[in-house]
C-alpha cells in the first residue's frame, strides 16, 4: 500500500508541476501579446500619421 500511495503522490505532483508551468507559460505567451499589439497599434499610428503629414504636403506643393 505504501508504495501505491508514494507512485499516486508522485503522479500528482508532476501533473501539479506540469500544470503550473503550461500556465506559467501560458501568462508569458499572453504578456507577449500584449506588446505586440502596443507595437503594432505604435507603428500603425506612426504609418497614419505619415500619411496625414504626406497629404498637408501634396497640398502645400
Amino acid at each position: 500500500m505504501g508504495l501505491l500511495y508514494l507512485a499516486m503522490t508522485s503522479t500528482e505532483a508532476i501533473v501539479n508541476i506540469s500544470y503550473y508551468e503550461i500556465e506559467k507559460s501560458i501568462k508569458e505567451i499572453s504578456e507577449a501579446i500584449k506588446d505586440l499589439s502596443k507595437d503594432i497599434f505604435l507603428l500603425l499610428g506612426t504609418a497614419l500619421k505619415a500619411d496625414i503629414l504626406g497629404l498637408f504636403k501634396e497640398m502645400i506643393d
